[in-house]
Order: structure tokens, then sequence, then C-alpha cells
């Protein structure tokens, strides 16, 4: 009589086992490149480490990830508040658009972090403006911060993956990082299939490579931290009368213009329907 309850228990464990397998593979995919187990829909916690300086960064991958198949990328560079090793605080701004329209833009979202004393692009030997942001000028594009040169590694490292499309790779940047997004560009000016840059500032001295990659930039007119004239003379610089690129400046905003630019109803299309 004990026989017949103990085969429907197992019955049913066996049931729930499957289901909850199931569930679990909706959200988590088989990398057959290092028989990794990738979970999606999420920021995962990684970093990247080099002769003993590590960067860290959040990755996020589509739901419908296979890594047979492939996908675009886009790095994310945060602005100077955001600046710490917590590999959290650099998920401010920008991150919950991206996870919510996964499904719309299936693609790979990368935020790297920069460490506290540092900055995503070069300065004149760390001197401050009164503004608190470093002269930009950027005449020499070689690194001076470990934080530049490991998301240069990490930029190349990602990009070289067989998962990833090569033909839409992305970058966009806010402040400090929108300068360290311009200074990408010139560097690696045929890399990227189009770029964002929000409340920033170029080396224009690289006006050249500047213009190889589509570039939507964004201020705020009323921006005291990052003057407007900064985007004003990047789009004037770059500009072919093709509308290749574009400027969208706004009347009334201050620093913050990313709360503009990420309400724009294109700027996700925009981006991603670029190719190279």
């Amino acid at each position: 009589m004990l026989v017949k309850p103990f085969k429907k228990h197992l019955f049913c464990f066996c049931l729930i086992t499957i289901y909850s397998c199931f569930i679990l593979s909706c959200n988590k995919c088989q990398d057959n490149t290092n028989s990794e187990i990738i979970e999606t829909g999420i920021y995962l916690e990684k970093n990247i480490s080099s002769n003993g300086l590590n960067l860290p960064y959040r990755i996020l991958y589509p739901h419908n990830f296979n890594p047979n198949d492939k996908f675009p990328v886009l790095f994310f560079l945060h602005g100077a508040g955001e600046r710490g090793n917590n590999n959290s605080s650099q998920l401010a701004y920008g991150s919950q658009m991206f996870l919510d329209s996964i499904d719309s833009y299936p693609a790979i979202i990368i935020y790297p972090q920069c460490a506290s004393n540092q900055w995503w692009a070069n300065n004149s030997n760390g001197d401050v403006l009164p503004n608190g942001f470093p002269p930009f000028t950027a005449t020499n594009l070689e690194p001076i911060h470990s934080s530049i040169q490991l998301l240069e590694l990490l930029i190349d490292s990602i990009s070289a993956l067989p998962y990833i499309d090569t033909k839409r790779i992305y970058i966009a940047g806010l402040s400090m990082g929108a300068m360290g997004t311009t200074q990408i560009l010139s560097k690696k000016p045929n890399l990227f299939a189009a770029a964002a840059v929000i409340a920033g500032i170029a080396p224009l001295h690289f006006s050249e490579n500047l213009k190889q990659t589509p570039s939507s930039i964004y201020h705020g007119l009323q921006d005291d931290i990052v003057l407007p004239n900064h985007s004003q003379d990047y789009f004037l610089a770059i500009d072919d009368s093709t509308q290749k690129h574009r400027l969208t400046l706004y009347t009334g905003v201050g620093h913050n213009s990313w709360t503009n630019a990420f309400n724009e109803p294109d700027f996700l299309n925009w981006i991603f329907s670029k190719t190279r």
C-alpha cells in the first residue's frame, strides 16, 4: 500500500524538476565557445584585468542570445559622478532604457566603470578647469590613465568575439563619458557604426577621424558644466551636409541633457539602424 503514494510523489517531483529546469533555461543560455552558462536579461558583473590593473564592467545579454548567432554591441561610458570600483554606480543613467528595450533592440550592452581618480579621456597633466572638468586637448591619443587602457582592451576583446556583429559596434557616453567616446572615435575611426555623444567635448585636432563615424550629438543650451559651444564646434568640424551627423540642442536644459536625449523617440532606433 506504500508503493503507489511513493510513485505518485516521485512522479510529481520529476514534473516539478523538469518545469524548474525549463524556467531557468528561459533566462540562461549555453555559450558553446567556452561552455559557460550565460544569464540573459540582467546586467551581469564582470571585470577585465591586465598587468595587475582591473576595470569592472556590467554586461547585458538579450533574451534571445545564442552564441552561434551575431549580435550588435554597444559600449556606454558614464560621467564623472559615477566613477569608483563598486561596479554598480555606472548604471545610474541609461541602463534601464536599454533593459526595457532589449526585446525591441536585441543587443549586448556594456557599462564599464572608470576608477575614482581617473578620466575616460586624456587631460592636461591632471589640471582641472574652474567648472571641474579637465582641459581636453587630446593632441596625443595614447591613453594616460589605466582606465582608458583597460577600456580599449575591453572594446578590442569584446569586438573580437565570434558572436559580435562587427558591422554593428556602437559607443555612447555622457559628460566625461562623452569625452571618452570622442577620444575613442578619434583613435578607432573605422570600428564603430554609430555614436551618441551627450554633453561632451571632442578633440577637434582629429576631426578627419571623427567624421568617419555617424554621430548624434546632444547638449543643453544652459549647461554651465560643459559649455554647449563644445558640441556646436564639434558638429561644425564634422558636418559634411549629408545628414550623417546630427546635433540636438535643448533650450532651458542644463548639464543633465541625457534625460532629454534618452526621451527622444528615435534615440535607440537611430543608433541601432546604422551599420558599417
